[in-house]
């Protein structure tokens, strides 16, 4: 089957996990389907649907997909414990859109922006440790809004 749909939501979940909502029904059985974006080129895969909502699924991007097959390629005998088999992660947990005027002045940023995320938390042995603290904003990650 085939279902339309839009990017409703990209965001990064508690596991500190980024994650792309389509409001398009992704059902048990119909998951792992390449997802196209409005040009027909592939990026990502439907994944899975928020229980109890309608129409609203979630897809792996692409980049995720394309990381795990070059591991996978990369590495015939997946007993080699240097391959990273999994999901990647900012190492963050929770974050908050930047809706609100008035925090967007406490954080300092220009009028106007409401781009972005604002850190509420980092994991202590996470990826970012060190590099990231809470109430950083993140405007963009490699070039990208």
């Amino acid at each position: 089957s085939v279902t339309r749909g839009v990017v409703s939501r990209i965001d990064v979940n508690i596991d500190g996990l980024m994650r792309i909502q389509i409001d398009a029904a992704i059902n048990p059985g119909n998951s792992g389907g390449p997802v196209l974006g409005a040009h027909g080129l592939v990026v990502g895969m439907a994944c899975s649907h928020l229980k109890n909502a309608s129409n609203i699924g979630y897809i792996i991007p692409s980049q995720v997909l394309e990381q795990f097959i070059s591991c996978i390629e990369t590495h015939e005998d997946l007993r080699v414990t240097s391959c990273y088999l999994g999901v990647s992660s900012l190492g963050i947990g929770r974050v908050q859109t930047l809706e609100s005027p008035a925090l967007c002045r406490r954080l300092g940023l220009p009028e106007g922006c409401h781009s972005g995320v604002r850190l509420c938390s980092v994991f202590p042995l996470g990826s970012s440790a060190g590099l990231m603290q809470e109430d950083d904003v993140l405007l963009e990650i490699d070039g990208t809004e």
